[in-house]
């Protein structure tokens, strides 16, 4: 009787038992890398997706003009800062006859996102104004040229502009639709077309690129171009940074201890330095960034080099590790 109740109790368990589900592995404690591909000119701009250590698209610089903000409220219009864009605000004068470029203040976009400053700033208050936009640089360095527009109107769903050459009596419109799954649309005038650049906001965290820093954090003063990292900050990313921890020696239980920043140039240009004797960039590894996800998941984040196998500049080298 014994044996047999024994017999019934294994047969019950045994047929009860679940069968073992696979887990899938994860990424914590595997230190990770990975090398962007900016051009030794530093003509391409590079989206990256730091969850999956993957690159999701890159375009040439030079492709766009302006981007406009694209959430159904949004209306700010930055200017492409990689190619050294500015922009003056025209204000009293006919648009269709302005093309005299002579004593113009020129202004940028503050590298810190759209809610420091813009250069073209809020328009949707203003009278009897039209902007000229310096269209920066060629990838061979030469200039581009001058376009001036102004900003008729911008509803939930699109802007409208109207925009000519300074010497073109002719008359340009444009129609630029959002889309709330993307940051920015951006805008080419000379394809007078809508250009694909940034992926859906979903889908990155980091773009590699070069752009207008600015050392007095004015919109009117001391512009510099530099190559660096923005962080996409319009969704909920955040970063910190410890210049004085290990990179081993950070974990998960310290995250408490560190202030996060939602700033575009979070992690900027400076974890590089360029010595004029020697024309070389060496890199701050001591420099980690903290990097959290608009899903919360935090990743320490450090520069190991500036050159690719052939010594070629523009290919920023760096680590991860998820916390």
């Amino acid at each position: 009787m014994k044996r047999y109740l024994a017999l019934l109790m294994f047969i019950l368990c045994t047929a009860c038992e679940k069968e073992e589900l696979a887990i899938e592995a994860h990424n914590i404690n595997i230190i990770q890398s990975n090398q962007i591909d900016m051009g030794s000119d530093y003509s391409y701009q590079t989206f990256y997706n730091i969850e999956t250590n993957t690159i999701i698209s890159q375009n040439l610089k030079t492709s766009w003009n302006l981007g406009f903000e694209s959430k159904d409220d949004g209306w700010n219009i930055i200017i492409n800062s990689s190619v050294f864009s500015q922009i003056s605000i025209i204000e009293n004068n006919n648009f269709e006859d302005f093309s005299d470029l002579e004593d113009l203040d020129w202004q940028w976009d503050n590298p810190k996102g759209i809610f420091e400053n813009t250069a073209i700033g809020d328009y949707r208050s203003l009278n009897d104004h039209f902007y000229v936009l310096d269209l920066g640089y060629d990838l061979n360095n030469n200039k581009v040229g001058y376009v001036k527009f102004k900003i008729d109107s911008v509803s939930s769903s699109s802007y409208y502009l109207t925009f000519s050459s300074l010497d073109d009596l002719q008359l340009q419109t444009a129609t630029i639709a959002k889309d709330p799954d993307y940051n920015f649309i951006y805008y080419s005038f000379e394809s007078g077309d809508v250009i694909g650049v940034e992926p859906q906001k979903n889908m990155w965290h980091l773009s590699f690129t070069q752009y207008t820093h600015l050392f007095n954090e004015e919109s009117t003063s001391s512009p510099y171009l530099v190559s660096g990292v923005y962080l996409n900050y319009l969704n909920d990313n955040l970063v910190a940074v410890d210049s004085t921890s290990n990179f081993s020696d950070i974990f998960f239980s310290d995250i408490s201890r560190y202030s996060f920043l939602n700033y575009q140039n979070s992690i900027g240009y400076d974890w590089k330095n360029y010595d004029l004797q020697t024309a070389l960039y060496s890199i701050f590894t001591h420099k980690i960034f903290i990097i959290k996800t608009n899903s919360h998941k935090y990743f320490k984040f450090r520069f190991l080099d500036f050159y690719n196998d052939n010594g070629d500049k523009g290919y920023p080298l760096f680590e991860l590790q998820e916390l």
